[in-house]
């Protein structure tokens, strides 16, 4: 019998994609409009940018009105990162006629690759072009009930100054950050059916903030220099595919196992629009 069957590849493939969209975090606040069709890994995706219109005084009868070329302000994302899965199962056929064996092997699948690729859009935080004020490697911002609604409120303050729509903003914020907040008795707005991402916490001044592990943090086992990110909608691009799906018999035995590829690509597109707030865990009473 051949492997796997009456497998479907394109089924499952998008069952992983689903899946990776449900727990994506980090992928859930990234724009992804430009994502398209990825052929091959190492694919080059465009996004089609232009720069400030120009507006000028007019006087009548005088003025000589001078046309501006618009910029080509194009930016190129790199689909570069690649990560694949593997697993074996003994009776793959009675797996697809009651598939809750493939079903949970997919689920862990799609799981493990939110997790990789959330972790390496949270790395980004270094290209984040509001910084001032919200804390340093050398000296994050000690938080604690009494300060943390301050300094989420700075970073509002801040994106207002940049001239960043208020519309679309969000917050990733790792989980003692939200401690500090139940702390502070801050009861975040939830209602928002349309949001179901697997870290959405709630909207608290103008941002739609979620809770992730991944947040990139120095010392993970006490919480300094915590990097929470912010931004809004157009910060960060993303594009990611299951490129291949495939079932074969694996050498030496006799199970029969299915394989699969997962590429992605992120950019930073708007750096200006994104902010980094450094912080240290502070025990409180």
């Amino acid at each position: 019998m051949a492997a796997l069957e009456g497998f479907i590849p394109t089924i499952w493939s998008g069952r992983v994609l689903m899946q990776l969209e449900k727990a994506h975090v980090f992928g859930a606040v990234c724009n992804r409009d430009w994502e398209g069709e990825i052929s091959e890994s190492g694919d080059t995706v465009r996004i089609n940018m232009m720069g400030d219109i120009n507006v000028s005084d007019y006087t009548p009868d005088s003025t000589t009105v001078t046309v501006q070329k618009i910029d080509d302000a194009a930016k190129f994302l790199k689909v570069d990162q690649k990560k694949y899965f593997a697993f074996s199962i003994d009776d793959v056929i009675a797996a697809q006629t009651k598939p809750k064996i493939m079903t949970a092997a997919m689920d862990k699948a799609a799981y493990k690759l939110r997790d990789s690729s959330d972790t390496y859009v949270a790395s980004l935080y270094g290209q984040a072009g509001i910084v001032y004020g919200l804390g340093t490697s050398a000296t994050p911002i000690d938080i604690t009930s009494v300060n943390v609604v301050d300094y989420i409120g700075m970073v509002g303050q801040k994106m207002d100054e940049a001239n960043i729509p208020p519309e679309n903003r969000w917050g990733v914020m790792a989980p003692w950050m939200f401690h500090k907040l139940t702390l502070a008795d801050i009861t975040l707005n939830t209602d928002n059916s349309g949001i179901i991402s697997s870290g959405f916490q709630g909207s608290f001044l103008g941002f739609t903030l979620y809770k992730s592990n991944n947040t990139s943090v120095g010392t993970a086992l006490t919480g300094a220099d915590t990097r929470n990110m912010f931004g809004y909608r157009e910060s960060i691009t993303m594009a990611e595919q299951i490129l291949k799906m495939k079932a074969y018999e694996p050498e030496g035995n006799f199970s029969q196992a299915v394989k699969g590829l997962y590429v992605y690509g992120v950019k930073v597109v708007r750096p200006e629009a994104l902010a980094c707030l450094r912080t240290d865990y502070t025990v409180e009473p």
